[in-house]
């Protein structure tokens, strides 16, 4: 009886630990690309983010660890989340690779990166967060043909109120996924 109680235990936070590894690019898109003149005159660039990896992640499971995935969130609103790399520590993403619209006007884009371990029973555990200020990244535009990544490696850390999901949305397709470059 104590071990399936034991096991059902979600009210003892997962310590924060390791880091994430994204990479960034600034799209701007060409008056051809954009495909409602709307988009036009709102977008003024494309954040292209891939999620490469994470490190030395908590444990967040029975066995000792994690099924993690990543949300990526722009200003506190969900953009993208990952798929789930089951049991490791270390997860590496492929195929990861998103493009979040950066509105005119928008002076101060914030990109929060959640990591979260799944679980079947209840919503997960929260490994962790790190916030990039994109204006801060200094990324020169590309077009969609020439697109040069740069590289970023931040701490997890515990960075404030997190907004947990009431549920995890299973289609990671209507996420602005894109292929990877």
């Amino acid at each position: 009886m104590n071990t399936i109680k034991k096991l059902l235990d979600f009210s003892k936070p997962v310590e924060v630990t390791g880091d994430v590894t994204l990479s960034f690019a600034k799209i701007v898109p060409s008056k051809a690309d954009v495909l409602s003149p709307t988009a036009a005159t709102s977008v003024s660039y494309f954040l292209h983010v891939n999620v490469s990896r994470c490190t030395n992640l908590a444990s967040a499971d029975t066995l000792g660890l994690s099924d993690a995935f990543v949300i990526l969130r722009l200003n506190n609103t969900q953009f993208a989340r990952t798929d789930v790399i089951r049991d490791s520590l270390n997860p590496v993403f492929e195929n990861e690779s998103f493009e979040i619209p950066i509105l005119c006007g928008l002076s101060s884009p914030t990109l929060t990166c959640e990591v979260w371990d799944m679980d079947n029973l209840s919503v997960g555990d929260f490994l962790g967060n790190c916030t990039i200020n994109v204006a801060n990244l200094s990324l020169a535009p590309f077009s969609d043909d020439d697109i040069q990544l740069m590289e970023v490696t931040t701490p997890l850390k515990n960075c404030g109120k997190v907004s947990i999901p009431k549920r995890f949305p299973s289609n990671v397709d209507s996420m602005h996924k894109c292929p990877s470059v």
